[in-house]
C-alpha cells in the first residue's frame, strides 16, 4: 500500500512536468510535425498517468522522502528470574496494544480511494444516464442517399467493422459513440450533403483511431488522478489535439475550397451547443476554447512530417522517471512481520532527553561495576564496553545473595566469557574465565532442542527457569506468579512445566521491570519468544512476540 501510494504521487508529480513541457514547445512542434503525431505524444503521456509504475534507480536526482509510521520495540510480560544488566538494548518508546498505528500511507490510501470512487461514479452515472437519453429517443436515418454515402466512406477507409448512424434530437452536434457497437449520431439540424460527407468522414477517423478507447482511457486517469487538478488540464488538452487530428486526416486531400466548407461546417456546429454530452464519446464541436486552432489548422495545408522522434522523447522520459524523481528509503525502517507480529527497529534520533539519558545509563553502568575494579574489569565509557587482561569482554555474570538475582553483562562483540567468584559469605572473592559451555548453560541455546541440565554444585540461571524435579510446590508456585498474565494469552501447563501463548509453546519471555531490571524465564524445547508491553507509566499492558533478531541480540544466541 505504501509502495503504491508512493508510486502513484511520484507519477502524477513526474508526467505532469514531462506535460508542462511538451505543452511549452508544443506551438514550435506543430510547425513541423502532424497534429496526429502530437496527439499520439499526448495519449503517451495519458498512458504514463495510468501505469503509475516505473523503474526505480539506485541514485535519483531528485528524492522524495515520503512520511514514515514509526513502529516502536515494546516490552511484553512475565517472571521467573530477575536480572540486573547493563547491556539490554534500550527501547527507544512505549507502545500501546489497546491503541493500534494509523499510518500516512493508510489515510492517503482510503482519501485516495474515496475519491476515486466518487468521481469514477459520477462519470459512469452520467454515461449511462445519457445513453438510456440517446436510445429513447434517436431515430433511424431514412435517407438512402446519406447510408450509401457511409457505406461508401467505409469502403475507401479501410473500415470492415458495421458502424449504425442516428438521428437524435437530443443534440445539436454530431458525435460518435460506443465502441464494441460504434453509432454516428447526427442532429435534426438540416445539412447539406456535402456537410454530411464532412461530418461523417470527421467521425470515421474516431473510430479508426480508436478515440473512444483512449477517452475511455482518460477517464480513467482522471479517477486516479483526481487529486491532480494538472491531469484535467492534461485530459483537456488532448481531447482538443484529438480533434485536431481528426481535422488533418479529414482534409488532407481536400482543395483550399473543401477546407473552407469544412471549417464553416464546425463554426455553424458552435453556433448549435448541447447540454447533453459524455466522456465517452466524440464531439464534432469540440469546444469554443479549441475553435481557432481547429481552423488555423485546417486551413494550414502545409505538408508535415510524423513526429517519430518526439514519440521517442516522451516514452524515454516517461520511462525514466525513475531515475529523475524516485524514492528515497534509505530512511525508512526496516519492518518485521512475524505471524501477523510487527517489530520495527528504530533509528535512533539523537536529542538532549536522549543524550540525558545516555548519560544516566553510563554513569548507572560505571556504578555498579565499579566493586569489579580491583579485580581487573573495567569499563571503558567511549566505546561503552568492558576489558579484562587487555582482552574485551563478551559476558560476565554475577550471582547475588537472592538466588533468582543476577548482574550480567552481555556484549556480542567481545572476546572473553567470565564470572564472579564468591565465597560462602557471599562475599566478592574474584573473577575468572568461564567455557562457553557454561554460558550457554545459563543462557540456554537454539541451536539444540537439549535442554542443559548443569550440576547441582554449579547452579545457574537455566536451573531456576528449567529444573528436572517438577515438584507441586514450584509449580504451584509458578502458576501462581504467572496468573496475572493469563489475559493477556500466557497460560502455564503445570503437569508440562511449559508455558503457551497463542497456542504454541514459548521458549523464552522477558519483562522490563526499569532500566536494569528484567524478569525472564526461558523454554529452550520451546517455539515462540515473547515479551511484556508496558506504557510510559510502566503499567503492565500487553503480550507481543519478538522476532528471533532480537532475542539473539539480547541474548547472544
Amino acid at each position: 500500500m505504501e509502495f503504491f501510494m508512493t508510486a502513484l504521487i511520484t507519477s502524477s508529480i513526474t508526467m505532469s512536468a514531462i506535460a508542462l513541457f511538451y505543452m511549452a514547445f508544443e506551438p514550435l512542434l506543430a510547425k513541423k510535425y502532424s497534429a496526429r503525431s502530437i496527439y499520439f505524444g499526448w495519449l503517451i503521456i495519458i498512458i504514463g498517468l495510468l501505469i503509475p509504475f516505473r523503474p526505480q534507480f539506485s541514485n535519483p536526482l531528485i528524492e522524495i522522502n515520503p512520511p514514515t509510521a514509526s513502529y516502536t520495540n515494546a516490552p511484553i510480560v512475565n517472571s521467573d528470574i530477575e536480572f540486573t544488566t547493563s547491556t539490554i538494548v534500550e527501547d527507544t518508546n512505549s507502545i500501546s496494544m489497546n491503541s493500534p498505528q494509523i499510518h500516512w500511507f493508510q489515510v492517503a490510501f482510503i482519501i485516495w480511494l474515496a475519491g476515486c470512487a466518487v468521481c469514477m461514479t459520477y462519470y459512469i452515472l452520467r454515461h449511462i444516464h445519457f445513453m438510456r437519453m440517446i436510445n429513447r429517443w434517436n431515430k433511424e436515418v431514412e435517407s438512402t442517399s446519406i447510408l450509401d454515402l457511409l457505406e461508401e466512406l467505409k469502403v475507401n477507409m479501410n473500415i470492415n467493422h458495421r458502424v449504425n448512424i442516428k438521428i437524435c434530437p437530443c443534440i445539436s452536434t454530431p458525435m460518435l459513440v460506443g465502441f464494441y457497437k460504434p453509432v454516428i449520431l447526427l442532429p435534426e439540424n438540416k445539412m447539406s450533403y456535402s456537410e454530411i460527407s464532412l461530418v461523417l468522414r470527421h467521425e470515421l477517423v474516431h473510430y479508426k483511431q480508436k478515440d473512444i478507447l483512449f477517452k475511455g482511457i482518460m477517464l480513467m486517469v482522471i479517477g486516479i488522478h483526481w487529486f491532480n487538478p494538472m491531469v484535467y488540464f492534461i485530459v483537456k488538452i488532448t481531447n482538443r489535439q484529438c480533434e485536431i487530428s481528426c481535422d488533418e486526416r479529414v482534409t488532407k486531400y481536400l482543395d483550399i475550397k473543401g477546407r473552407k466548407l469544412y471549417a464553416e461546417t464546425i463554426i455553424n456546429a458552435s453556433r448549435r451547443q448541447t447540454r447533453y454530452q459524455t466522456a465517452l464519446s466524440t464531439n464534432f464541436y469540440g469546444g469554443k476554447s479549441s475553435m481557432k486552432k481547429r481552423i488555423i489548422s485546417i486551413m494550414n495545408g502545409t505538408k508535415k512530417k510524423l513526429g517519430f522522434l518526439i514519440l521517442g522523447i516522451i516514452i524515454i522520459a516517461t520511462i525514466t522517471t525513475g531515475e529523475v524523481l524516485a524514492t528515497s528509503n534509505s530512511n525508512v525502517k526496516e519492518q518485521v512481520n512475524e505471524e501477523n507480529n510487527i517489530i520495527t527497529e528504530q533509528t535512533e534520533v539523537k536529542s538532549p532527553e536522549r543524550d540525558e539519558f545516555e548519560d544516566k545509563r553510563i554513569e548507572k553502568i560505571k556504578q555498579d561495576s565499579a566493586i569489579y575494579e580491583k579485580f581487573g574489569l573495567t569499563y571503558n565509557e567511549d566505546e561503552d564496553n568492558f576489558c579484562y587482561n587487555n582482552k574485551t569482554v563478551k559476558c560476565f555474570f554475577d550471582k547475588l545473595s537472592d538466588e533468582k538475582n543476577y548482574y550480567f553483562i552481555i556484549r556480542p562483540s567481545g572476546e572473553l566469557n567470565l564470572k564472579a567468584l564468591r565465597n560462602k559469605n557471599n562475599e566478592l572473592i574474584g573473577i575468572t574465565l568461564v567455557s562457553k559451555h557454561e554460558v550457554e548453560k545459563i543462557f540456554g541455546s537454539t541451536e539444540s532442542n537439549q535442554i542443559p541440565v548443569p550440576k547441582q554444585e554449579d547452579k545457574s540461571i537455566s536451573d531456576n527457569i528449567v529444573e528436572e524435579n517438577k515438584d507441586n510446590k514450584r509449580t504451584d508456585k509458578i502458576a501462581n506468579e504467572y496468573s496475572i498474565y493469563e489475559k493477556y494469552g500466557l497460560t502455564y501447563e503445570k503437569d508440562e512445566d511449559m508455558f503457551y501463548y497463542d497456542g504454541k509453546t514459548v521458549k523464552s519471555f522477558f519483562n522490563k521491570k526499569d532500566d536494569n531490571s528484567y524478569f525472564l524465564f526461558t523454554r529452550p524445547n520451546g517455539l515462540v519468544n515473547i515479551k511484556a508491553i508496558r506504557n510510559e507509566a510502566n503499567d503492565l499492558v500487553g503480550i507481543i512476540k519478538v522476532s528471533k533478531k532480537e532475542y539473539d541480540n539480547l541474548f547472544n544466541q
